[in-house]
């Protein structure tokens, strides 16, 4: 029992000054106890035959190692007091980093949160202003399209699709001028028309009054 604590006592590893003194103390107690139990032993076969020497002996190294064990005692008791307080104050530390991580982590996932929710819905509502201008009939308004993102690419796609209606419209107001021109063309071509109809009939009656003139 003797070795198996000295082993214990001297696999000890300790940081604080108070706790290096504590050790230091059941080390000096444990060789002085080891020195009282050799004494006792290297006695026990040298020590003289009366009855109240021997008794006397024993009972003094006895008490002694009665002493030193009980000093054991209170320095091992010390000791475990010291490193339950210890653990007790590692394990608050640790859950209060744990605690202080998790909000940390928390706090940063809500705020890259806030910030891309703030992101999209600021590319939303520019692209909602937009619509309602390209609604409008301002087939010339540009969305912008800054981010290479969902909302980017809708962007994009809306800035296609108002310069393909640009060109469609475009196209048709040719034509409907076209038409107009054609129209207009055609309505000349029926007054003239209708002007040298009325001429010819000028004419024809002047040829059938002509005799009466003649004459």
């Amino acid at each position: 029992k003797f070795n198996s604590f000295s082993r214990d006592i001297a696999k000890l590893q300790v940081d604080t000054p108070e706790q290096q003194a504590i050790v230091r103390s059941l080390r000096a107690n444990q060789r002085r106890l080891k020195e009282v139990f050799d004494s006792i032993v290297y006695s026990v076969g040298s020590i003289s035959t009366e009855q109240s020497r021997t008794q006397g002996f024993f009972q003094m190294s006895w008490s002694r190692m009665a002493v030193l064990t009980q000093g054991l005692v209170s320095d091992v008791s010390h000791l475990s007091q010291m490193f339950t307080r210890e653990a007790h104050r590692l394990r608050n530390r640790r859950t209060s980093l744990i605690y202080g991580m998790v909000g940390f982590f928390g706090l940063f996932l809500l705020t890259g949160y806030l910030l891309t929710f703030r992101r999209v819905l600021n590319s939303i509502g520019r692209l909602q202003a937009g619509t309602v201008v390209i609604g409008s009939g301002n087939l010339d308004f540009t969305i912008e399209a800054e981010k290479n993102d969902e909302i980017g690419d809708l962007c994009r796609a809306f800035n296609r699709m108002t310069t393909n209606l640009r060109e469609v419209t475009a196209s048709r107001t040719e034509l409907e001028k076209e038409m107009i021109e054609r129209k207009r063309a055609e309505m000349q071509l029926v007054e003239r028309e209708r002007e040298l109809g009325r001429k010819n009939r000028l004419l024809q009656a002047l040829l059938d009054n002509l005799p009466v003139g003649v004459a």
